[in-house]
This record gives C-alpha cells, sequence and structure tokens, in this order.
C-alpha cells in the first residue's frame, strides 16, 4: 500500500499516480491518515477528494481511513464529518478500514 500525505491530498491530489513508484504494481490499497484537516480551506475539499475516489475506483483499490482524536473535542467533530462525507461517498468495497485515534494513547496521558 501506499501512503497518501496531507501535503499530497491537499495540494496536488489530481496528480497522484495509479501504479506503485519505481514498479509496475498497481496500487491496491491507500493509506489516508485524515480526509481534511479543519485548519484547510474547505474550497478545495471536494475536488480533492474526487480526484481521491477516481483514483480508487480506476485501480480497483480500497483506502484505509484515518480519524484523528486530539485535545480539540470541537475540532475532533469537524474532522469527522469530513470523515464520514467522505466514506458515504465510496462504495463498501473501496474502505479497507478506518483508524480511529492514531495517537490515542498520548491523548489520554495529557489529561
Amino acid at each position: 500500500g501506499l501512503t497518501v500525505d496531507v501535503e499530497s491530498l491537499q495540494f496536488c491530489a489530481d496528480q497522484l499516480q495509479p501504479i506503485w513508484p519505481n514498479s509496475i504494481s498497481s496500487l491496491r490499497v491507500l493509506r489516508l491518515p485524515q480526509v481534511w484537516k479543519s485548519s484547510w480551506s474547505s474550497d478545495g475539499r471536494s475536488t480533492a477528494l474526487a480526484h481521491l475516489q477516481t483514483l480508487l475506483d480506476e485501480t480497483d483499490a480500497s483506502v484505509l481511513v484515518g480519524v484523528p482524536i486530539t485535545c480539540d473535542g470541537a475540532d475532533d467533530a469537524v474532522i469527522w464529518q469530513y470523515t464520514q462525507a467522505f466514506l458515504s461517498e465510496l462504495s463498501p468495497s473501496r474502505v479497507a478500514g478506518l483508524a480511529i485515534g492514531e495517537e490515542v494513547d498520548v491523548v489520554a496521558s495529557s489529561e
């Protein structure tokens, strides 16, 4: 699989490649650490996620979607809404899984 970093998602989702770098193997699974940051402009969100969805459909790949949990409940709620909206647009066969709270242990120890 391949992780789509947040900068690539935000600024160049239309340039993501269907072939694993330096090989002839096509992508099968993508990891998306989070769908969209609440601090980013919402203007490009639907376009970027549509490009990602097209890549998944063209390669018959699936995506592991991450959802961060932070100390900011309001921000977490917004990101969760973005995540739910994205997942609702995907066919179930395109969803490899949902990873919630990448660093939950850090949040728990900070309280």
